[in-house]
């Protein structure tokens, strides 16, 4: 039984269509792929900034797609996508 719900579940998560689209933070959507000119970075991460109740900004990470948390200060192409929350 425990077989099955495992499987059920890895198949709803790749198979659904909202995860290649975009990832929502508050009211702000980030695309999924960035493009660059020679090649293009992947979101990895987002956040929202609040002071107190007050949205103030959403943030988006975007980077390489094989990458280490030990190169992300190095010489990588990188972009961190920001937007008001607001």
């Amino acid at each position: 039984m425990k077989q099955k719900v495992f499987i059920f579940c890895l198949l709803v998560f790749l198979f659904n269509p909202l995860w290649a689209f975009a990832f929502k933070v508050g009211d702000v959507e980030f695309n999924e792929i960035c493009p660059l000119k020679r090649s293009e970075l992947i979101l990895n991460g987002a956040g929202l900034k609040r002071f107190f109740f007050i949205k103030v900004v959403c943030v988006g990470l975007y980077l390489p797609d094989k990458i280490k948390a030990e190169e992300i200060l190095e010489n990588v192409p990188k972009r961190l996508v920001g937007a008001c929350a607001g």
